[in-house]
């Protein structure tokens, strides 16, 4: 199923690992260790983050943190490396993507066939609500500001402001901390 997660917030993609038993075995006298496998890791929309990056090889230009990686390395590294890998969506990206895993076992094995495998998890990156900015202003910032007399409303001289083109909405709650506050 897809990974479910919410924007702005990582996610570590357990259960990634990459295994070759038709070229590990006793008959063709092939070692895990020995195996040297390429991957490529891809994402559309975010940044990937491997769990290592000791001893393993990048190529094509690629690095750590990046929506696209490819990597070589003996198959212990590279599943070192993979595992627990980090999804990061990109800022406040909602919707899907796919992380597309393609296997190439560099011909290792008795029967010496390349053969390619490609892999795809789902993501699922949930809308999450921004938190509101609070911004303390003062009349020389552009800021309205009531007189509090006859309702009239002064806008501070700002050039950035386009006074022709201005609505102004505002609405007005009682305040709750005493009955002779004024509003």
């Amino acid at each position: 199923g897809a990974h479910q997660l919410f924007e702005d917030k990582k996610v570590r993609l357990d259960g990634i690992v990459i295994s070759e038993p038709e070229d590990v075995t006793l008959e063709n006298l092939v070692e895990e260790r020995d195996l040297e496998v390429k991957v490529t890791l891809n994402v559309n929309q975010g940044m990937i983050h491997l769990n290592s990056t000791d001893n393993i090889i990048f190529l094509e230009d690629t690095r750590d943190i990046n929506g696209h990686i490819v990597i070589l390395g003996r198959l212990p590294d590279i599943n070192h490396a993979i595992t627990g890998i980090v999804y990061d969506p990109d800022p406040n990206y909602n919707g899907s993507d796919v992380l597309t895993i393609d296997i190439d076992d560099m011909t290792n094995g008795l029967g010496r066939a390349v053969t390619l495998v490609t892999k795809t998890i789902d993501l699922t990156i949930d809308a999450l609500s921004d938190a509101p900015i609070v911004k303390a202003l003062t009349p020389n910032d552009g800021a309205l500001t009531f007189d509090g007399v006859d309702d009239h409303v002064s806008i501070a001289d700002d050039p950035s402001l386009d006074l022709n083109t201005m609505t102004v909405e505002f609405w007005v709650y009682q305040n709750s901390l005493s009955d002779d506050t004024a509003l």
